[in-house]
C-alpha cells in the first residue's frame, strides 16, 4: 500500500497498479485524444503491474477452482459451436485454432478480420456491440505501438508485420460459463447476418 500528498505521483501510481492503463486516470480522455489510433480502453501509457487482489477474492477463488473443469467444459462447447456456425465464412475471418498437444480454454472468442473481407474490423464490431454484444481488442495489440514503450528499453526484430494485423483487424467477444445455446445462438446469428448483408452488395 502506498500513501501520498502528490496528486501527480497519485496519478501515476493509479495507472502503474493496473498494467499502466489510462482507465482510471484523470487525464485519461487526454492521453485517448493524443493516441486516437488506439483503443482507450486498451491504451498504456506507462509500465505497470496487476496489483489489485484482495482477501476478499482469495476466498472466492478457493470456493470457485472446483468449478473450473466444468466452466472450461462450457466454454469449450462454445466455442466449438462457433467454430462449426463460422466456418463458411473462412474467406472473411480468420477463428481461433487449437495445435495439437495443447488445449485452449476460450476466456473469449477471437477472430480477425481478413484484409481482403469486404467490412473493416469497426464495422463488425459496430454491428456487434450495437446488438449489446461486448466486444474487446486482442488486449493491447502491438505493443510496439503503444506510448509506454516510450519509457522502456526495447529492439524490434522483423517488420511485425503479425502484430500490426492483429492490431488493426483482430478482436474477441466474451464466452463465460454463463452462456447458453440461446446466447451463443445470439452472436453467432448477428455476425453471420452482417456479413450476409455485405456480402450481397
Amino acid at each position: 500500500m502506498i500513501v501520498t500528498d502528490d496528486d501527480e505521483f497519485y496519478e501515476y501510481l493509479k495507472a502503474m497498479r493496473a498494467f499502466g492503463w489510462i482507465r482510471d486516470l484523470r487525464e485519461g480522455p487526454k492521453h485517448a485524444m493524443e493516441h486516437s489510433g488506439i483503443d482507450p480502453r486498451f491504451l498504456f501509457v506507462t509500465y505497470g503491474y496487476n496489483f489489485r487482489p484482495t482477501e476478499v477474492q482469495g476466498g472466492f477463488g478457493i470456493h470457485q477452482i472446483g468449478k473450473l473443469d466444468g466452466f472450461i467444459d462450457i466454454r469449450r462447447e462454445n466455442a466449438a459451436y462457433w467454430d462449426k456456425r463460422l466456418a463458411s465464412y473462412k474467406d472473411v475471418l480468420m477463428t481461433p485454432r487449437e495445435p495439437a498437444g495443447t488445449k485452449h480454454v476460450y476466456f473469449g472468442y477471437p477472430l480477425t478480420v481478413r484484409p481482403r473481407a469486404p467490412f473493416k474490423r469497426e464495422d463488425l464490431v459496430g454491428v456487434m456491440e450495437e446488438a449489446g454484444i461486448e466486444t474487446r481488442p486482442i488486449m493491447a495489440g502491438n505493443m510496439a505501438e503503444q506510448p509506454v514503450m516510450k519509457q522502456l528499453p526495447y529492439r524490434v526484430v522483423g517488420d511485425l508485420s503479425n502484430s500490426r494485423m492483429i492490431m488493426r483487424n483482430s478482436f474477441f467477444f466474451g464466452n463465460h460459463q454463463g452462456i447458453g445455446e440461446e446466447e451463443r445462438e445470439f452472436i453467432a446469428d448477428c455476425i453471420s447476418a452482417y456479413i450476409d448483408s455485405v456480402s450481397k452488395k
